[in-house]
């Protein structure tokens, strides 16, 4: 017996066997997905030295509640720099996990700044953003 619905299966195309083998954790994400696509993570740069990719405070970065980059909901559209969105995969993790354990992910975290990967001009890189990620619904 699938542990998922027939729908959710035939949306991600999910053999039957694939289906029947899913452990309830990824049971649960594939069944609550659309929950979280309501919810909307934010980071807006706050700081911004030598930014080669030309991010400059108060510009955002925009990714629904599954971690799925919007880019026209980007305030910078022309140039979405790799190194700074890489860093929003561990913001998305940590929120989708409150989503799907229950819990409020937009009453704040305590992992709510990031910087690129960049390590600044100091450090030998090109240069640094750092983003406050807020979360909304």
């Amino acid at each position: 017996m699938s542990k998922i619905s027939k729908e959710k299966q035939e949306q991600y195309g999910y053999t039957d066997e694939q289906a029947k083998s899913l452990s309830e954790g990824q049971a649960k994400l594939v069944e609550e997905i659309d929950g979280v696509l309501n919810y909307r993570i934010i980071a807006e740069v706050v700081k911004s030295e030598n930014c080669v990719a030309g991010h400059n405070v108060g510009d955002k970065f925009v990714l629904n509640g599954a971690g799925q980059l919007l880019p026209h909901e980007c305030t910078n559209k022309d140039c979405l720099c790799l190194f700074a969105v890489g860093k929003l995969t561990h913001a998305a993790a940590i929120v989708y996990d409150r989503i799907m354990s229950g819990l409020d992910p937009t009453s704040g975290s305590v992992f709510g700044v990031m910087r690129c990967e960049d390590v600044g001009v100091e450090n030998g890189g090109w240069g640094e953003i750092v983003m406050n990620i807020s979360v909304k619904k």
